[in-house]
């Protein structure tokens, strides 16, 4: 190898490490914030809930499905944390397909003031479930139903324990 090659093949070399450096310092290594969410850092592995609803294990690769996940909620540090996502889904849709029950073909009005709203919280004063009613507008995540028994009825078919889980999970 004579100099002028060794000069452009070192010329090479320094646009390779301009490139490593811009790679290493990419989002993707950023690693774990104070005050946010737990992403997973490049080649680290995270669980997740597939569309069959099985845990799966994979290692982050800073893609597109790896970013879907995330944006969407679905990637977990831990196998149990994605046990539990699962089962507080599965409950969430138990809870709406009761309350489109309960409501017998009515549509829930926002407009309509004297139409009541029926919810499910969980009161920490009592750790207790309790239910209680709107009539003018909905919170974000909640679910409502028009019969006044909602309460009992979910707790009857659905489970108490179930839905304080869901409650305290904030889904």
């Amino acid at each position: 190898m004579n100099k002028q090659e060794f000069e452009n093949k070192i010329e090479e070399l320094e646009k390779q490490i301009e490139e490593l450096k811009k790679e290493v310092n990419s989002p993707k290594f950023e690693g774990i914030k104070k005050g946010v969410r737990w992403q997973p850092i490049f080649g680290q592995h995270y669980f997740y809930l597939d569309d069959r609803g099985i845990i799966r294990c994979v290692e982050w690769q800073y893609d597109d499905d790896d970013l879907f996940r995330f944006n969407t909620g679905n990637c977990f540090k831990t196998e149990q944390e994605a046990i539990d996502f699962k089962e507080n889904l599965l409950t969430k849709q138990q809870l709406k397909d009761l309350a489109l029950e309960l409501n017998n073909g009515v549509e829930i009005d926002w407009d309509y003031d004297n139409q009541l709203k029926f919810y499910i919280y969980f009161w920490r004063f009592e750790q207790d479930l309790v239910q209680d009613d709107k009539i003018s507008y909905p919170d974000i995540g909640q679910v409502y139903c028009l019969d006044e028994n909602f309460l009992t009825v979910a707790k009857n078919r659905i489970g108490e324990e179930k839905l304080i889980k869901l409650i305290k999970s904030g889904i």
